[in-house]
């Protein structure tokens, strides 16, 4: 079993999302070596949760990514969508939303529960059972999404690929980045669109309301806008039932960066205790 403690929050999260730059991170990496030092795990029946997921384009089109193994050595039933070929990032982001949405519309997951999570860097710390059962205690009726130090997309980088963003819709994004900023009870304040769990309804139900040209979340602009944008926006308008795990109870997000001016957000093996037994 491995046990993750994150120092900062005092808490024992049991999935560990290493958004960007964070799969090079340190903590990752330590715990990706002892995810692959444990024995086959036994599935104790069937599993009502499903994951989805996306796969393709020139990232992780031929690789065998740290969630792959994860749902081969839990056996837990996977949907993997195609990310779009020549896609930008930005671009496949929105694609993300789009796919998951069509397959929760064609009645495809059949389970009441439903992780949303990026294939190449979410790992599982413990049984996805146990991983649900603490999302039931901690989040009952929730969606919830994961959370991290790092606020993207910043205006930098808002202005410099969509210049002519539509002024209201960005408003709208300002408004949530001063609701998120002005959070004094972590550092974890913003969402990360990489990492959702919940009752597979209200997924479907989030991401309706995220696509809808009349909520003007980012996703009705003629250019694409990083899923993040578009999901941060719902979520502030629905946080009474759409959360964020902002202790890093259930989801760690670690963040590693080259920038120099965010190297303070970063975390390192001195901010966790991590611990193994064999079962």
């Amino acid at each position: 079993m491995i046990s993750l403690k994150v120092k900062e929050t005092n808490t024992h999260p049991l999935m560990v999302h290493a958004a960007g730059k964070a799969k090079n991170n340190q903590i990752f990496q330590t715990l990706c070596q002892l995810f692959h030092a444990q024995q086959k795990s036994d599935n104790d029946g069937d599993l009502d949760v499903t994951i989805i997921t996306w796969k393709g384009g020139g990232r992780y089109k031929n690789k065998d990514t740290i969630l792959e193994q994860c749902v081969r050595f839990y056996k837990i039933p996977t949907i993997i969508c195609e990310w779009p070929d020549g896609a930008s990032f930005w671009g496949g982001c929105r694609h993300k939303i789009t796919s998951a949405l069509h397959v929760l519309n064609e009645g495809i997951v059949k389970t009441k529960y439903v992780m949303y999570l990026d294939i190449g860097d979410v790992l599982f710390l413990d049984h996805p059972s146990v991983i649900l059962e603490r999302y039931k205690d901690l989040f009952p009726g929730k969606l919830v999404w994961n959370a991290e130090r790092n606020h993207y997309p910043k205006d930098e980088v808002i202005n410099k690929r969509f210049p002519d963003i539509d002024k209201k819709t960005k408003a709208r994004f300002d408004e949530v980045v001063a609701f998120d900023e002005a959070k004094t009870h972590t550092k974890f304040k913003y969402l990360n669109g990489g990492v959702a769990i919940g009752e597979t309804q209200h997924l479907k139900e989030f991401l309706e309301y995220a696509t809808n040209p009349e909520n003007e979340c980012g996703y009705h602009l003629s250019q694409p806008i990083t899923s993040q944008f578009t999901l941060r926006i719902a979520q502030y308008h629905n946080k009474d039932r759409v959360v964020l795990d902002d202790k890093a109870e259930l989801i760690f997000c670690p963040f590693n960066c080259v920038a120099p001016h965010l190297k303070h957000q970063e975390l390192h093996m001195s901010d966790v205790e991590i611990s193994y037994t064999s079962d």
